[in-house]
């Protein structure tokens, strides 16, 4: 069983820290699960992606990441103060530095190297967009994958 609950996009998020989102995604799988008899479903979601294809916006993103958590997406955005995408380095730093990161850190995944790398500033850029996507999809897929080894639960 597939799901998506990722927002449409990022509007209207707090600027300068992380919001909380609840992953409605997995609290269906589990609700579905509890009704369920016969053979427990497979879990499977679009990540930190909306789940459909939107038009290509225009424009360059403020710095964000989408990072997965057991219950809930932590989205943090930030506005564009700094030269660039540099204002990431911050975010990222803020990340590293938050109840949010694991306690694997940057062993967690791919993504979670990215990040620690950038909070480090051990990056000469910080990315944009295309690069935020992919290092939070490696994170969110480390975690479920773990969670659904660990617990049977996404």
């Amino acid at each position: 069983m597939a799901a998506g609950a990722f927002p449409v996009n990022l509007t209207g998020f707090r600027r300068g820290g992380s919001t909380p989102v609840v992953r409605e995604d997995a609290r269906l799988w589990q609700a579905v699960v509890q009704k369920w008899s016969g053979r427990e479903p497979e879990f499977g979601d679009f990540g930190v992606t909306y789940p459909r294809m939107l038009p290509k916006s225009r424009g360059t993103p403020d710095p964000n990441m989408r990072y997965t958590t057991a219950a809930e997406w932590q989205v943090f955005v930030y506005p564009r103060v700094k030269p660039g995408n540099d204002d990431f380095f911050t975010l990222s730093q803020d990340l590293v530095n938050s109840p949010h990161w694991p306690v694997t850190g940057a062993a967690t995944s791919w993504g979670d190297a990215r990040l620690q790398e950038c909070a480090q500033r051990k990056r000469p850029k910080a990315g944009g967009g295309t690069e935020w996507r992919a290092w939070a999809t490696s994170h969110h897929l480390a975690v479920v994958t773990s969670q659904l080894a660990m617990t049977g639960r996404p």
